[in-house]
């Protein structure tokens, strides 16, 4: 049976005793890969300068590529990219997913790590949004009021709002990405009820005009 682990792409990519920081072409060689959508055997990921080019099952591996061998694991990608560049990877799964994909998909994730099969109704599946806002780094921010965040909740599909930092904390204090202080998360079933959400948040955090469309 295959071992389970958590593939982290930017870890692995920093790896000096492993990997050759020479060689652009890099392909990654895993038993299984589960893309968010199916699970993927004998996958092959091929990196060039840090960018995931293609993921494919028994693919073609470039000549003069760097092999990394987790053909003992399966892969589970959870990265942020900013056009098309890896700029974070995280060692959890993101809340929203179990919320926006509904009962049962917490059941079949724990049942991939576990058995190494996946079971979830896809067909049930809804369409989802999580809209995030975003703040300058050079500021401090006080965290809504739960009064303020519940009547925000109780908009029409609004499945649940994620406050993503700590005021207790410094802002430097906090891993975001380079783009803007990460404020909150908005999760819908309904892509307009999430903009205004966040409109309304912005409004509370006091931002620019010039960040509501971030």
């Amino acid at each position: 049976m295959l071992r389970t682990g958590i593939f982290i792409l930017t870890f692995l990519l920093n790896q000096a005793s492993s990997l050759n920081a020479t060689a652009a072409t890099k392909a990654i060689e895993l038993g299984r890969l589960w893309d968010g959508h199916r699970v993927i055997a004998n996958a092959v990921v091929i990196v060039e300068n840090d960018k995931v080019q293609s993921v494919t099952a028994g693919g073609e591996i470039p000549a003069g590529a760097e092999v990394i061998d987790l053909r003992g694991y399966t892969g589970m990608l959870n990265l942020e990219t900013i056009d098309g560049r890896i700029i974070e990877g995280h060692l959890r799964f993101t809340d929203q997913w179990p919320d926006l994909y509904g009962e049962g998909w917490l059941d079949a994730l724990v049942g991939l790590y576990a058995g190494g099969t996946w079971n979830f109704a896809d067909r049930d599946r809804r369409l989802g949004y999580s809209v995030v806002l975003f703040g300058p780094h050079d500021r401090s921010y006080r965290q809504p009021s739960k009064n303020l965040l519940e009547r925000l909740r109780r908009r029409a599909e609004v499945s649940s709002i994620q406050i993503t930092f700590d005021e207790t904390r410094s802002a430097s204090s906090h891993a975001m990405p380079p783009g803007g202080f990460r404020l909150a998360v908005i999760n819908s079933r309904d892509l307009v009820a999430s903009l205004d959400v966040r409109m309304d948040l912005r409004r509370y955090f006091a931002l620019e005009p010039v960040l509501e469309g971030v």
